[in-house]
């Protein structure tokens, strides 16, 4: 049995697979008397050698599963693709703002993943330190992905932001998206697939997602000349503060990246509405 097969049976025991082939009744027969007596009832287990196991200790079993949630999250949100093929829905996926580059490059990058661990899982080399190395031919295409364990860690957190939908569709999830994009982009080396688009970085605001953040509720905000001005915090030396406020009933979430002098313009304020933050929002509501 292959180490993927292993761990995977091994994650379904965790998620309480029927775990036995058929029942036994153990009987003793008795030479003398020539009668026999039922001691026990048993059962002949499939698994019975393996052992509950964390996901985190086969990245390539996590990212098949992953990219299935990528993909149907991809299909419920563009439901023109359904059915295509993963190289179809790459090349048809929008690709309008940040957001939608990020996702269409995160695909393709668990695709190349993906496609190896289910059909070339023989050319897949995982280092000392947890990275991997895929390559191998498909027809008259060479895929080629090298990738530290920090570059896999990176792409997962992207994955999860997809298709958790905790942050809505707001310029908080585009900078969050962008910060954990570029430094998986730098974790790749000698990428290679069917398609000649380079993997760039995106500029742009980064919301450093890899500190503590500290959530500040500061109730209802009026503008004054134009711009919303933020109170001095006694906090100076805390790093990734996040305030919360109300403007005209509406939520609001910016972070201390997307300040000039603690202060912002209020005609770039609907960049950051709250509204389909889910994830802020029930934490606010928990403290209210």
């Amino acid at each position: 049995m292959n180490t993927t097969v292993k761990h995977t049976l091994g994650l379904f025991l965790q998620m309480g697979l029927k775990d036995y082939l058929f029942d036994i009744y153990y009987h003793r027969f008795n030479v003398e008397t020539g009668k026999c007596t039922r001691e026990a009832k048993t059962f002949i287990q499939l698994n019975s050698q393996l052992k509950l196991f964390s996901i985190e200790q086969n990245p390539i079993l996590k990212f098949t599963l992953l990219f299935f949630l990528l993909d149907n999250f991809i299909d419920s949100s563009n439901p023109s693709l359904i059915g295509k093929s993963f190289k179809a829905k790459y090349d048809e996926l929008p690709s309008a703002n940040n957001i939608d580059k990020i996702l269409r490059q995160v695909f393709r990058i668990a695709k190349v993943i993906r496609n190896a661990a289910i059909h070339n899982s023989n050319q897949i080399t995982i280092d000392d330190n947890g990275g991997s190395l895929i390559n191998y031919v498909f027809g008259r295409t060479t895929y080629h992905c090298k990738i530290s364990k920090e570059g896999l860690d990176y792409l997962s957190r992207l994955i999860q932001m997809f298709v958790k939908q905790e942050l809505g569709n707001s310029l908080y999830l585009e900078s969050c998206l962008r910060v954990c994009y570029n430094r998986l982009i730098f974790c790749i080396e000698n990428f290679e697939d069917e398609s000649s688009e380079e993997l760039r970085t995106l500029d742009g605001l980064e919301i450093n997602i890899f500190r503590p953040h500290y959530l500040y509720d500061i109730g209802e905000m009026r503008p004054e000349n134009g711009e919303l001005n933020f109170p001095t915090l006694h906090e100076t030396t805390i790093i990734g503060k996040d305030y919360y406020f109300n403007l005209n009933g509406k939520p609001y979430i910016v972070p201390e990246e997307a300040l000039f002098r603690n202060s912002i313009d209020v005609q770039n304020i609907e960049d950051w509405n709250a509204e389909g933050m889910k994830a802020f929002n029930d934490i606010i509501e928990d403290f209210q």
